[in-house]
């Protein structure tokens, strides 16, 4: 086991790289008024997608900030000051707590149901590795909101199904198995597209703010979720079942959640994401 843990925690180190290796975002550059360093950075990324370097000029034309307003600082309280954003951060606060509890709950608490402890451990992984790399074009073809949201559904009615399951008729009770299976996947694929949502619904100069607040909204659920497992004890699907009532409570909330992201400009300030915030949510017409 030490071995094992050694060699997990070695992993983590080529990360330390990103520090030296990653550029700064050049969209925050640019809302700092530090117009020559975004344009150092962009011009690298132009050349290496054979772009036109005069694409650059279009930077001229923003007008630099006030040295005074650049050194305005930002607070978390500022995300809470429009309705708009405030009911995004509040709903999208809400879906981490409830994905990242289902999610760790699924991966570390899956009963094995005499399966070897392994193959139940690594399945949903090595299914998600080829997931996560169509994650990418799936949500440029469909939008983020879809996934996110159809996929905690998904994911929820799949461990709720569980329960249907009758005890003792299959061998290793392997329908219950593959759906928890196919619910850590699908959790799992929501998860992720529920970051890069995150990510594109707040202005650059709230986001990693945002960010920071859904994370920590993150870790409550991911320790909540060991007390949930203790559920088992009383029945072996009753905690199956109830962190699949806490994926279909996140994609109902995340109805509120607007807007969807696809081939919209990201957001330069709190404004400009309250004004999308604003629009009519096409998702809750049947709320109407």
């Amino acid at each position: 086991m030490t071995q094992f843990e050694l060699v997990v925690a070695l992993g983590v180190l080529p990360y330390f790289s990103y520090a030296f290796i990653l550029p700064e975002s050049p969209r925050w550059l640019i809302s700092k008024g530090r117009i020559p360093e975004a344009k150092k950075i962009l011009a690298k990324a132009l050349i290496m997608n054979k772009l036109p370097l005069s694409r650059l000029d279009q930077l001229d034309n923003i007008k630099t900030v006030e040295k005074e307003e650049t050194s305005e600082k930002v607070f978390y309280t500022d995300i809470f000051k429009y309705p708009g954003v405030r009911r995004n951060m509040i709903c999208m606060a809400c879906y981490w707590f409830t994905f990242t509890m289902g999610y760790y709950g699924l991966i570390y608490n899956t009963p094995s149901f005499g399966w070897n402890l392994y193959i139940t451990f690594c399945m949903p992984a090595f299914v998600t590795i080829p997931v996560l790399a169509l994650q990418p074009f799936l949500e440029n073809k469909i939008g983020r909101k879809p996934m996110m949201t159809s996929l905690m559904l998904f994911s929820g009615v799949l461990l709720l199904c569980t329960v249907a399951v009758p005890k003792g008729v299959f061998t290793h009770n392997w329908p219950i198995m593959v759906f928890a299976w196919i619910g850590t996947v699908a959790c799992m694929t929501a998860f992720s597209s529920g970051i890069v949502f995150t990510k594109d619904l707040f202005p650059t100069t709230h986001r990693t703010m945002a960010f920071s607040m859904a994370s920590a909204s993150a870790r409550v659920g991911s320790i909540s979720s060991p007390f949930v497992a203790m559920l088992s004890m009383v029945d072996t699907i009753l905690g199956l079942a109830t962190y699949g009532c806490f994926l279909i409570a996140g994609g109902i909330i995340s109805l509120w959640v607007w807007p969807d992201t696809k081939n919209t400009r990201v957001c330069d300030t709190l404004e400009e994401a309250e004004q999308l915030a604003s629009s009519k949510n096409t998702w809750l017409f049947c709320f109407k």
